[in-house]
C-alpha cells in the first residue's frame, strides 16, 4: 500500500500521510485508529513500536520492545513519538 491508496482508504491527502509518517504532524486518534484498521497493523504498535505478546492462554500480557519502529509500507515508519 503506497501513500496515495492509504490517503484514499482514510479520506485525507496524500501530503498529510507524509506528514504523519516524517514526524511532521501526529494523527489524531480516529485515524490512526483507521489507520491501523486499514493497514492490518495493531493500533499499539502504530502508537509505541511495540508489538502485544500474549501468555500461554492467548491473552495478551505486555507488550514487547520490537527495537524498530513499525513499517507500514515501502521503507517508511511512522514516528509518533
Amino acid at each position: 500500500m503506497d501513500q496515495i491508496e492509504l490517503a484514499e482508504a482514510l479520506g485525507i491527502s496524500r501530503n498529510s500521510v507524509g506528514n504523519y509518517e516524517n514526524g511532521r504532524r501526529r494523527p489524531t486518534r480516529p485515524y490512526l485508529i483507521a489507520w491501523a484498521d486499514v493497514t492490518g497493523v495493531d493500533q499499539s504498535w502504530l502508537e509505541t513500536g511495540k508489538a502485544p505478546v500474549t501468555d500461554d492462554e492467548g491473552q495478551e500480557s505486555r507488550l514487547s520492545d520490537l527495537n524498530r519502529r513499525p513499517v507500514l509500507y515501502e521503507g517508511t515508519a511512522l514516528p509518533l513519538s
